[in-house]
């Protein structure tokens, strides 16, 4: 889905689809960011990101600004979002299960936004997950207590969440603060599982996410990315492997170790003008003794938006390290694409 109007950033972005019973909203997030170092990092993180609202009965649309806030979910009172995230685990006072400590709390403010651009603010108590409407309810899915300590027979700890479902009646007006004790008087509730329960998934994927409307030809419109975020987009994808055969650096000073063992011959071009670069890396390695190996990276996706991951070289790694490769005749004039 996509509106020839609507600007969804400079990065390519993630989707999250959520129906309501009289609608659907469409929000574009930030696929992944960057480290506030990078030099990518204002154009690519700053994101005021879009949420349209499409009405089922009429098509007509709405856009809503959500800023950087995850999407909870969707009810007939508008789109949940929060810029709260899950508390760390207390490592000095960990807690160990049973009962649930009487004064604690994890407060999760939340953004309800309408279609008309209103927006309503309100506070849960607790860590939020999703948030849904079914039947007569509006469905909370919170974390009833911290982090659950597990100790490991090696001295190691693992740490637990137990999600629980509160339900609100929908047509009662919503609270300003929603306590879990009002809702669950005493113990942690019904327990209940995320998955099972089909609840909004806060970033659902949608393959060929796209800025405006194809053209005769069957191409997407594409962003005109600034000359100045291309030079960095391409820069930020080279950096990656600038340092293939020195990219481990042992902390006892000893000597460095390439990204995957017997790696050499590392080298990396650019190939290709905007929107269409791409990377290529090539190296020797093990795996294919007979000759190179070739990973090529877009820079772009296909509106032209700057693609961002930050582990490249290691997603890399581990097909080297695990032989997940095309098998040795696929090779092509002595270079076998990976």
């Amino acid at each position: 889905m996509a509106w020839p109007d609507l600007f969804t950033g400079w990065a390519e972005p993630t989707t999250t689809i959520v129906e309501t019973p009289d609608g659907v909203w469409v929000h574009y997030g930030l696929l992944n960011s960057v480290r506030d170092e990078d030099p990518l990092a204002a154009a690519v993180n700053d994101l005021d990101a879009p949420a349209v609202y499409i009405r089922t009965a009429t098509g007509a649309t709405s856009v809503v600004r959500v800023g950087r806030d995850q999407v909870l979910g969707a009810t007939l009172h508008g789109l949940w979002t929060t810029s709260h995230l899950s508390p760390d685990p207390d490592h000095d006072h960990p807690y160990l299960g049973g009962p649930l400590p009487g004064d604690w709390h994890e407060d999760t403010p939340i953004t309800i936004h309408r279609p008309d651009g209103t927006r309503r603010q309100i506070t849960v108590d607790r860590d939020v997950l999703a948030v849904d409407a079914t039947g007569q309810h509006v469905r909370v899915l919170v974390h009833a207590s911290p982090p659950i300590a597990i100790p490991g027979e090696d001295g190691s700890t693992s740490y637990q969440y137990r999600p629980t479902e509160l339900l609100l009646l929908a047509d009662l007006p919503l609270p300003d603060r929603i306590r879990f004790r009002d809702l669950v008087p005493e113990g942690w509730g019904a327990p209940t599982d995320f998955d099972r329960q089909g609840w909004p998934q806060r970033a659902t994927m949608i393959p060929a996410v796209t800025h405006g409307t194809p053209d005769a030809e069957g191409d997407w419109t594409v962003v005109e990315l600034p000359p100045d975020l291309r030079q960095q987009a391409v820069a930020f994808t080279i950096r990656q492997f600038e340092h293939l055969e020195q990219y481990w650096h042992p902390e006892d000073g000893s000597s460095a170790h390439p990204l995957s063992d017997g790696l050499h011959d590392a080298t990396v071009h650019v190939v290709g003008d905007y929107p269409h670069t791409r990377v290529e890396v090539t190296f020797r390695h093990p795996a294919y003794p007979a000759g190179h190996l070739r990973r090529t990276y877009p820079v772009y996706d296909p509106a032209g938006r700057i693609r961002v991951d930050e582990d490249l070289a290691i997603w890399l790694m581990e097909d080297l390290d695990t032989r997940d490769l095309p098998p040795a005749t696929a090779a092509v004039d002595g270079i076998l694409h990976i």
